[in-house]
């Protein structure tokens, strides 16, 4: 990732181009800290052409936030890219670092200090199937679509709408009773790029109080380590964000 730096006596734009991930951290705090130190505590990150931002570098720019708040100032973000844009959108991000369509719109609202209103909160897909052939046979589909409800470096709690499938609740208990071994597949784009691919085996279930469905809680099994040490590093980073940003709409 490149930083390029415009600054003026009262504020600064830093544009952040390429992949802002765990490797480039360090340099984007340093260009920050930099601007605290020389009095500039006002900063606009431009967006337009950054392809890609992790979980750690996402921590670092709602640390940056708050470092120039501490200090009376404020940073927004100006262009952010498509890929960007969908992602504040989903973690809430919007809600808490205000974002404009201009550098020169920002700079000018950047003395506005409006704090955020919501929490993050997103729930991803997970596609999984069975390992066990009779249960594979015996399931509608090869490949079901669950929704991510809680994800840590241990084990994945899922939701699963069977309502279509013409199962009744007592086959998708017996589907998914404990013990049963699942292949799954998620994406979880603050945490890896591509696809995590990971087997685990079911521990616990609950059925909904209406329709047919159920929720699922997982341990993972046969995780590589580059995989466990992406999923550590999310559930960190996240609980890091979550926390800052219920501060920011306590405060």
């Amino acid at each position: 990732m490149r930083i390029e730096k415009t600054a003026a006596s009262d504020h600064a734009v830093l544009a952040l181009k390429g992949e802002f991930d765990t490797l480039y951290v360090p340099a984007f705090t340093q260009e920050i800290d930099g601007l605290a130190a020389s009095g500039i505590t006002r900063a606009v990150l431009n967006l337009r052409f950054l392809r890609f931002v992790n979980s750690t570098a996402l921590g670092a720019i709602v640390k940056a936030q708050k470092k120039l708040r501490a200090a009376g100032g404020d940073l927004v973000i100006s262009q952010p890219s498509a890929f960007c844009r969908d992602l504040f959108e989903k973690v809430g991000l919007d809600r808490v670092i205000r974002i404009f369509e201009d550098d020169a719109d920002a700079v000018f609202e950047l003395a506005d200090t409006a704090r955020p209103d919501v929490a993050v909160e997103d729930a991803a897909t997970v596609l999984f199937s069975y390992v066990d052939a009779g249960k594979a046979a015996y399931a509608p589909r090869p490949v079901e679509i669950g929704r991510i409800r809680q994800l840590d470096d241990h084990g994945i709690e899922f939701e699963w709408n069977a309502s279509k499938t013409g199962l009744q609740n007592a086959d998708v208990q017996k589907l998914l009773e404990p013990g049963t071994q699942l292949r799954l597949k998620f994406k979880i784009p603050l945490a890896k790029k591509d696809y995590f691919e990971l087997q685990s085996v079911v521990e616990q279930q609950q059925l909904p109080r209406k329709g047919v469905g159920v929720r699922v809680r997982a341990s993972f099994a046969q995780v590589p380590d580059p995989d466990r040490r992406a999923l550590s590093q999310f559930v960190q980073d996240m609980r890091f964000l979550k926390n800052e940003l219920r501060q920011a709409t306590e405060g």
